[in-house]
């Protein structure tokens, strides 16, 4: 395998698989790293393997992902899967592990579409075994045919959430109940984003009917809750949940939580990329032009990891950055990037139209995304509770990177991941201010854990 191409991207999904395309049509030379074992992300997880019967219970935009794998694959772009980077430089020299040992990459221009990840809803006992988020169902759904037995409890909002509810309820998971932390009080705000939104008719209806499948379920769907608690000690027994002052206790085997999700920015934030912060759906984002580039020149961001915005939004800001990246290295003019952009500028925009309301009905519930029990954990990783944060923060340890050094949040195996947005969260509220002001962790390699054997024989020392 060779070790310098012209382009390396950094992600197997919709936007990876895009740009790979357009960069590959323009004579590029081209490689992909992935994390997976195979191409399509989470959104069209194992949709090269999967079954006829589940592709069709799935869905029509699941089976759509077996179109993009296609191209890609024609296109003659390089795949390296089962490969994590562990750490990436300014200028495209990227330290990855791969299955057959580590490796040093060199790029002309990078692209990552390093995707989303669910946002963290640290409830108490969020961390027992039995709690999941709800995605992760999906997932597994997807690619193991695993689908969860005994009383399912789901308690969020939003599209995924309600799209994983009905896959579920076709493949005859016995939901117990639906607790809805939406709130009747964003239907006014959503309401202005509507006439935008009904240009996207199909995801409209699709909603629709989510809800629909739901109501002829028979699920009991409860509204209003103020308060969620994960019950058990070696394991989830049961749920608790608070409205209009009233606590209920529901048994249950498996509780899945979902407030949305959030941009992967570990990799924009290793290369010390401007990062803005969205108020709205409260996450931090790389800033990124119409091409995805970002503030580090010759590197770009594409897909959900630069706001969220869907898979088709994500295939055509590939194109669009695979094509930019063509241009920065002088396979095409500016004339050919613009006119061979055209399409899927088009597409993009048509295909952002419902966010605004959707991102205005459904906001992340701060009920649940921002932990009050100072039992409740934190950092899964090095078991640091809020109340240990607290302690800590009134001892003058006010920023992220000094809580982390006094507390050990955000030095685990998952660098951070989990715990550094609600850190941030927790930091705002207890001084009264933005997360924007907070700020973020510093992050450093290696953002993905190496043994010290595979450190040693990486090719160039890591930074």
């Amino acid at each position: 395998m060779q070790t310098h191409y012209d382009l390396i991207v950094v992600g197997g999904g919709p936007g990876g698989m895009a740009a790979a395309v357009s960069a590959r049509r323009a004579g590029l030379s081209v490689l992909v790293t992935n994390e997976q074992g195979h191409l399509g992300g989470q959104i069209y997880h194992s949709i090269e393997t999967t079954a006829p019967d589940k592709a069709r219970l799935l869905g029509k935009d699941y089976q759509y992902g077996k179109g993009l794998v296609s191209d890609f694959k024609a296109c003659g772009a390089d795949h390296l899967p089962q490969t994590l980077v562990a750490s990436m430089e300014a200028g495209g020299n990227l330290s990855c592990v791969t299955p057959d040992g580590p490796v040093a990459l060199e790029a002309g221009y990078t692209i990552v579409a390093a995707g989303a990840m669910e946002r963290p809803v640290p409830i108490p006992g969020w961390t027992l075994p039995g709690v999941m988020g709800a995605a992760s169902v999906d997932i597994l759904f997807k690619q193991s045919d695993v689908i969860p037995k005994g009383r399912v409890v789901f308690a969020g909002s939003g599209p995924l959430f309600l799209s994983v509810i009905s896959h579920m309820i076709d493949c005859g998971v016995e939901i117990a109940a639906i607790l809805d932390t939406s709130s009747l009080k964003q239907v006014f705000p959503a309401l202005p984003h509507l006439p935008m939104a009904l240009a996207q008719p199909d995801l409209m209806v699709k909603g629709l009917a989510f809800q629909a499948k739901i109501k002829r379920a028979r699920i009991p769907v409860i509204k209003g809750i103020e308060e969620i608690r994960a019950l058990g000690k070696e394991r989830l027994e049961g749920v608790q949940y608070q409205r209009k002052g009233q606590t209920t206790e529901l048994a249950a085997d498996l509780l899945l939580l979902h407030e949305g999700l959030i941009p992967n920015t570990q990799i924009s934030r290793l290369l010390q990329c401007d990062h803005a912060w969205d108020a709205g759906q409260r996450y931090w984002k790389p800033v990124v032009d119409d091409w995805g580039q970002s503030s580090v020149p010759g590197t770009a961001f594409v897909g959900d990891c630069t706001g969220i915005a869907g898979a088709k939004a994500a295939e055509h800001a590939g194109h669009l950055a695979g094509l930019q990246a063509a241009h920065s290295l002088g396979f095409i003019t500016r004339e050919e990037r613009d006119q061979k952009a055209a399409p899927h500028i088009r597409a993009r925009i048509k295909n952002t139209r419902i966010r605004p309301f959707v991102e205005a009905l459904y906001p992340p519930n701060v009920r649940f995304t921002l932990p009050r029990d100072p039992n409740t954990v934190i950092c899964r990783c090095e078991d640091v509770r809020l109340g240990e944060i607290q302690a800590a923060m009134a001892k003058g340890y006010t920023t992220p990177v000094t809580l982390k050094n006094k507390t050990r949040a955000g030095m685990g195996r998952c660098q951070g991941r989990t715990c550094g947005p609600l850190v941030t969260e927790i930091l705002a509220h207890a001084q009264n201010t933005s997360p924007e002001a907070i700020g973020y962790y510093k992050v450093r390699p290696l953002i993905k854990p190496l043994s010290l054997g595979e450190l040693s024989r990486m090719d160039t020392p890591t930074q």
